[in-house]
């Protein structure tokens, strides 16, 4: 979890860092203090939102899977029994 997090912070800081190269700024200047700590902090949050998007996919998924599985073996039993049902009837 704090790879990610840091992930997200350097993220955030290099995004800032080359959107002020695009434009030709200085990129350290005073008066913008605080804009590196605010796109880490935001980058972070979208991070840990999709994140949380992404495990919330893989349990839908997972379920999704699991309950298709049991469809397929359901439907396995009934043609097996069908199967079984014929050779009963014609004596094989």
């Amino acid at each position: 979890m704090s790879s990610s997090i840091l992930f997200y912070a350097f993220f955030g800081a290099a995004t800032r860092f080359v959107q002020l190269g695009i434009q030709r700024r200085p990129h350290y200047p005073p008066s913008e203090r605080l804009a590196y700590p605010l796109y880490m902090s935001v980058a972070i949050a979208a991070g840990l939102y999709l994140d949380s998007i992404e495990e919330r996919h893989a349990a839908i998924l997972e379920d999704r899977k699991k309950s298709l599985l049991e469809k397929r073996a359901r439907r396995e039993e009934m043609e097996s029994a069908i199967v079984a049902g014929i050779r009963e009837e014609r004596g094989l």
